[in-house]
């Protein structure tokens, strides 16, 4: 049986492992034509985390049989930088003001930028995950657009209540009749609110 100690240090190890191959990549991308985006992204990627997503992968690759882990670390990065594309931009949407102790990156880099850097992070990881088998790179789109959606349902109700709709949260129809006048207003150049 694995004691926890030695099940504590094997995962450190990978975690080691996965932190080092962030490290190069990162370092490989700042002499790219993608350097100016990496020097925005590159600090939040780095700033640490428990690397749970490429963990998890390695063990499901051994798990299934496989024995050279470098051959799905790029898989393994790829869900560690989708997973930081979708922190800066929850970031953004939730107007956090730290991460990690640390000051988000569109309160230290301004919100265009910082959009700009988690739209490069989604790119990266879909580059790097596009690497493998094809139901692979549909398996990564079906959780990007999973994970879109969710924000959106979460979001609506606020976003509504911003553009001045009434009757938001008494379900769907209200929702609907609202974003219809808000878009009537909009084409004609000022939303009605009501």
């Amino acid at each position: 049986m694995v004691s926890m100690h030695s099940f504590k240090a094997e995962l450190d190890r990978r975690r080691n492992v996965v932190e080092e191959a962030l490290e190069e990549f990162v370092q490989q991308s700042m002499t790219g034509p993608g350097a100016p985006a990496m020097r925005l992204a590159g600090d939040i990627l780095l700033a640490g985390g428990k690397r749970y997503r490429p963990v998890m992968a390695t063990l499901a690759f051994e798990a299934a049989g496989g024995e050279d882990t470098s051959k799905v670390m790029n898989l393994a990065m790829a869900s560690e930088i989708i997973h930081t594309a979708t922190l800066v931009h929850d970031d953004i949407y939730d107007q956090s003001k730290l991460r990690r102790g640390k000051p988000t990156l569109h309160t230290s880099v301004g919100l265009p930028e910082a959009i700009i850097a988690g739209d490069y992070l989604f790119a990266l990881g879909f580059g790097l995950g596009g690497r493998h088998d094809d139901r692979v790179v549909e398996r990564i789109a079906e959780a990007c657009g999973r994970i879109a959606t969710s924000e959106l349902k979460h979001r609506l109700p606020n976003l509504l209540r911003l553009l001045g709709c009434r009757g938001v949260g008494r379900g769907p129809r209200a929702h609907r009749r609202c974003i219809g006048r808000v878009r009537n207003g909009v084409r004609k150049g000022v939303p009605d609110g009501r």
